[in-house]
């Protein structure tokens, strides 16, 4: 397995070698640690319903309106650039410098993404984000929940869409799973799972020092199994999650996406571990490759009553493309030597360096 424990467990953090990351990526979105670049082709035009808003340069030159009122006062480009670059995260910088690298490459080979190839990633990525999402919600509703959490607005959405299908048509063909590796998939997939938070760190002792703290704060707030209790728990955890752990995971509070006991994505550690929690207990602290973790069972969901001949060509389908975004993430690293980032701008640095 790529170790991380999110699938670390996660995998690594960019989200360097960087801190570690436990999570595991589920969709094609999620190359948002990786890397480099120059652009030479053109990319294809937006579409009309995701209309690309105007570069801030474009707009200071030409006059046009100020980007943001405030109390009816204007907001100009000048002051609101450097707290987004800020705001933006390592992420959008790193997906945007990859894309540009892809692009460049593309065009050495007289190739272009088309529409068509958006198109192909989209579809891929809405029944990735349907089998994947728990509960009865639609999904276009999952999607926008997923692109939401992730800050995947028109403009970045598209990007993203343009990265995946860029680096996929880089890359070498992959080999279709045998009949074992789909019926294990399946079993993963609709197999009874684990919704936990997840903290990573360092030492072990700093990992009992986040247990003790989520644990105090659940006996201050009032008696053990009471509503109190449980919501103040969960509460210091995810935020000792947000401010503290090394895994990328961290950026939403520890949640991860639901686990199987039979992933082996994971490490061992972390999957022996799961059917032995309580919810609402931190669990004892686990040794991974990354750091020392802590589980916080939220929620165990049940098997999934679906059938495995109607359900293997798609399953296959999304074996392969995990293996493509393996092959992907290997090509970004690659861009990235090749065309080292080189950060100018203060802001965009201290993003980087997050």
């Amino acid at each position: 397995m790529t170790s991380h424990p999110s699938r670390t467990c996660a995998r690594p953090r960019p989200p360097v070698r960087r801190p570690a990351a436990v999570l595991r990526q589920a969709t094609p979105l999620a190359l948002a640690w990786l890397i480099a670049g120059g652009c030479a082709s053109q990319a294809p035009e937006p579409s009309r319903r995701d209309p690309a808003p105007r570069a801030a340069g474009a707009a200071q030159a030409s006059e046009a309106p100020p980007p943001l009122l405030a109390g009816g006062r204007a907001i100009e480009w000048a002051e609101l650039s450097p707290r987004l670059a800020e705001a933006a995260g390592p992420g959008a910088i790193r997906d945007l410098a990859v894309l540009r690298a892809a692009r460049s490459r593309l065009s050495l080979r007289g190739e272009r993404i088309t529409q068509g190839d958006l198109d192909r990633e989209e579809r891929d990525l809405k029944s990735l984000v349907a089998r994947s999402a728990t509960g009865d919600a639609p999904t276009e509703e999952a999607m926008l929940a997923m692109r939401q959490s992730r800050g995947l607005g028109p403009v970045r959405y598209r990007d993203t869409l343009e990265l995946s299908a860029s680096l996929r048509r880089l890359i070498s063909p992959i080999a279709r799973p045998s009949s074992e590796e789909v019926r294990r998939a399946f079993d993963v997939s609709f197999g009874t799972r684990y919704r936990v938070r997840l903290i990573v760190l360092p030492s072990e002792r700093e990992a009992n020092d986040a247990r003790d703290r989520a644990r105090r704060a659940g006996l201050v707030a009032g008696e053990v199994g009471t509503p109190e209790q449980r919501e103040a728990l969960r509460a210091m955890f995810a935020s000792q999650a947000f401010s503290r752990s090394t895994d990328r995971s961290s950026r939403a509070a520890g949640l991860v996406e639901p686990i199987s006991p039979l992933d082996t994505s994971y490490p061992s550690a972390l999957t022996r571990a799961l059917p032995a929690l309580t919810p609402d207990e931190p669990s004892p602290i686990l040794a991974l490759d990354e750091g020392f973790a802590v589980l916080l069972l939220e929620e165990v969901i049940p098997p999934a009553p679906r059938d495995f001949d109607a359900e293997k060509d798609a399953i296959e389908h999304e074996i392969v493309l995990r293996r493509e975004r393996v092959a992907m993430e290997a090509l970004a690293q690659e861009l990235l030597r090749a065309a080292p980032m080189t950060p100018i701008d203060p802001s965009v640095a201290w993003s980087l360096d997050r």
